[in-house]
């Protein structure tokens, strides 16, 4: 989908903590620069949150996203 904005997706960390089919997870996001301008590289790792422990992480995802 196209995205709203021209401007590049803003580099950095974030961690988001949801709730899916009544379990809690944590999503550890970092959105780095590439060699290309336009392009961020977005790493994924989730992790299960159980009793505030962090489990795994269970899965990741590497993608890319361009400004256009």
């Amino acid at each position: 989908a196209r995205r709203a904005s021209a401007e590049p997706v803003d580099s950095g960390r974030d961690r988001e903590r949801i709730t899916m089919a009544g379990r809690d997870w944590l999503l550890d996001v970092e959105v780095s620069e590439t060699s290309q301008e336009t392009f961020r590289r977005v790493d994924i790792e989730v992790f299960e949150l159980i009793d505030g422990e962090e489990i795994g992480p269970l899965d990741s995802v590497i993608g890319f996203v361009g400004q256009y």
